[in-house]
């Protein structure tokens, strides 16, 4: 058995595989992110006028962040240790800047241990449905690497294309503790409190590595329209990548969509367009020309609005669980194995 957790920033997508059990039937559990779960915790303590105390990890931002921000405008106090301020801003001026005090309370408080993965939240869902958590476990966030002094949309992608140039297949980005880049620290924080064995990969790659294992005819253009991040990629049959696209979903919301993609497929593309345009980046390693084009997300039908034929897919039939599959595909692969096998 294999667990996999896919956390977003709407929703973590919780999938328990098995072997030789059709994917269709597997454990599944689709529940708000811990972002938002987290932002919830910080509300309540809003609500009833309580000064917070946030321990713990790093985790991802976006709804938590909301909501200090909406805590401290009430005029209420927080507090923070150093690491689970770094959610908010690489930079713990910053957060200090906006009325956090960064150290142990002198006051009573409300404790919010900030994490990405709750593991006893988890045990407890596999439990109810009379299931038990194996040791291996595949876990997605998305990382935008510690980056206090640049940049962290440009040091992100920087560091993704500096380990593609070395092994181009999508399979490359799934770490263990031991191949992670210690510049994620995201995805490091993870095995401060997790023990097992456990792989990590960024959100964004593990969506379109999933899109990718339903693919009909390589090589293909896979375009994951995430909820806050949209990534473009020209994969091959063994599922390497021939070039890349990083932007925000929003922004693009607000573009020509059509001609961003053409301009992408042939090769025309550069870094600073998509960086300058607030994106991340961009990176052709080779020009190739896609047989058919992908599409996959909570954004997919973005892709309706751009008039170019292409088609939306459902990893092991559900859209919500690519990043799962994906993350199962690049486990698989770097064992010499194929999803095919695995079911």
């Amino acid at each position: 058995m294999i667990l996999t957790i896919d956390v977003g920033a709407g929703t973590q997508d919780i999938v328990l595989f098995k072997e030789n059990i059709n994917p269709e039937n597997s454990t599944k559990f689709i529940i708000p992110s811990p972002t938002r779960m987290k932002a919830r915790e910080i509300q309540e303590a809003t609500l009833n006028r309580e000064a917070i105390y946030l321990k713990g990890h790093v985790m991802g931002g976006g709804a938590v962040t909301f909501a200090l921000k909406k805590h401290l405008s009430a005029g209420l106090k927080a507090y923070a240790e150093k690491e689970p301020a770094l959610t908010f801003s690489d930079r713990i001026e910053d957060v200090k800047s906006w009325g956090v005090a960064i150290g142990k309370p002198d006051i009573e408080c409300r404790e919010i241990i900030l994490k990405d993965i709750d593991e006893k939240l988890i045990s407890g869902l596999l439990a109810l449905a009379g299931e038990e958590k194996p040791d291996t476990m595949l876990i997605a966030v998305q990382d935008h690497g510690f980056s206090p002094d640049r940049s962290n949309r440009e040091f992100r992608f920087e560091k993704f294309v500096e380990i593609l140039k070395g092994d181009s297949s999508l399979a490359s980005l799934l770490f263990t503790e031991r191949t992670l880049p210690s510049s994620f620290n995201r995805m490091s924080a993870i095995y401060e409190y997790l023990d097992g064995d456990v792989h990590v990969m960024d959100t964004v790659f593990s969506a379109m590595l999933g899109a990718s294992t339903e693919i009909k005819r390589f090589p293909a253009l896979v375009i994951n329209f995430g909820n806050s991040h949209t990534v473009f990629g020209i994969i091959d049959d063994d599922f390497r990548i021939h070039s890349l696209l990083e932007h925000h979903t929003s922004i693009l919301k607000k573009r020509n969509l059509k001609d961003i993609i053409l301009r992408f497929i042939s090769g025309k593309t550069t870094w600073e367009e998509i960086f300058e345009d607030g994106g991340h980046g961009c990176v052709i390693f080779d020009v190739t020309e896609p047989r058919e084009i992908v599409v996959c997300g909570p954004n997919a039908d973005m892709f309706l609005s751009a008039g170019l034929e292409g088609r939306k897919v459902f990893p092991s039939g559900d859209i919500m669980i690519s990043g799962n599959v994906g993350l199962l595909a690049g486990y698989l692969l770097k064992k010499g194995m194929s999803i095919e096998e695995f079911f």
